[in-house]
Order: structure tokens, then sequence, then C-alpha cells
């Protein structure tokens, strides 16, 4: 059984820690310029469907490998958010049933902690982007303070065991394994909460020779 399957009222669970933390305004902030066919991964239960914009978001892929969570995300979105056009899959990020080039944007909000190959995820999104698509991480990881490391690296064995969250992987690392082309990175809390705007790079254009040059070779950059 999917850790996430064992949960009970997550929402209840986290939402206060969410809401004192500023949490929700983050998520606000991450989406706010998403559009066309969004994929979300590890969209649990659906916390970010409040900041979707209809108007922007043409159609909402929202997955997870848990489908309690997403059984959770679906009922929201039926009753609280029907304007948005959504459909739910249960996948893996890790190996997306998805042909590449396929979004317009790809999101993930607290989602590499719970992954057990953060990087092979990482390269999933890319591949199922559309050149030049935008990828928003929300996530939290290690900080720059070492206090702070210590006292996550103590608990993190038992809060994975409790939530299915590694926090104190190192998310730039990971981000940085990936190969992924980062336009930003904002920190807060403590430098343990980190906003990513990646890109999924443009392909090379061919190289073109000047007139006269005497060379007609081609190729590809």
């Amino acid at each position: 059984m999917h850790v996430y399957d064992r949960l009970e009222r997550f929402d209840d669970a986290i939402g206060w820690d969410e809401f004192i933390m500023g949490i929700n305004l983050k998520r606000r902030n991450a989406l706010r310029d998403v559009h066309g066919h969004v994929l979300e991964v590890c969209g649990g239960t659906g916390r970010n469907l409040p900041y979707y914009r209809p108007g922007q978001v043409t159609q909402l892929t929202l997955s997870d490998a848990s489908r309690t969570m997403l059984d959770a995300a679906r009922e929201k979105q039926l009753h609280e958010y029907p304007r948005l056009k959504a459909e739910f899959k249960n996948w893996d990020s890790q190996q997306l049933p998805v042909a590449d080039n396929t979004y317009d944007t790809v999101v993930d909000t607290f989602g590499l902690c719970s992954v057990p190959d953060p990087v092979k995820a990482l390269r999933e999104m890319e591949r199922v982007a559309k050149p030049g698509a935008p990828i928003i991480l929300l996530q939290h990881g290690r900080s720059r303070h070492g206090w702070l490391n210590t006292a996550l690296d103590k608990t993190a064995e038992d809060h994975a065991q409790k939530w299915g969250c590694w926090w104190n992987r190192e998310i730039t690392d990971i981000v940085r394994e990936a190969g992924l082309h980062v336009e930003s990175c904002d920190t807060s809390l403590l430098d343990t909460t980190y906003l990513i705007r990646a890109r999924k790079p443009l392909p090379a254009a061919p190289c073109s020779n000047r007139a006269g040059s005497g060379d007609t070779d081609q190729r590809d950059v």
C-alpha cells in the first residue's frame, strides 16, 4: 500500500501548518502564469486546484501514485471547482505513460521529497513538456543553515515513515543532476522552501550558410 493511502484527512492534518507558513500564498504565486494543457505530477489531494485559472488552463491533467489521494482530488474538483476542466491519472511520475512534447506547462509542488528517484521524475517532466514550456517546482528540502539541516537529518526517517516525505533532500543538486534549464530559484522559510522556474529548451536551429561563402554543407547545432 502506498504510504499516502494510509493517511486519513490529509488536508486537515497539514492545512493549518501550510496556512501558518504561508504555503497557500506560495502556491498561488507559483501557479499564477500556468497556461494551456497543464500536467501536475504528485498532485495529491488537489491542494493546487484553487489556484488554476480556468481562463488560462484549458485542460489540467492531475496525476498521482496514490489512488486514495487522487480520488480526494477528483471529488474536490467536482464539487468545488467545476469550471476547471480536469482529468485524474494514477501515474508514477518516474515513468509517465505520455508521449514526448505533450504539455504546455508542467507543475510539481512538494513532490520531489516523496518519489524514490527525483532525478528520474524531473527528466520525465522535461520529456513530456513541449519545447519552451515552463516547468514549475515548489519544493522543500535542505537549508543553507547547518544547524537546521542537522535537525532535518535527525528526524528525516521518522518523518518519511509517517508522511512519505524525505524533507532533507538537496533540491538544488537534484535539479542540477536532472539537467533542467533553470530560469530562477527563490528560497524562503530559512531557505528550506524553493520556488524554481525552469523551462524546456527549444530545439537548436540549424546553421545557415551565408550566400557566397562557397560552403554548401549544413549541419544541426
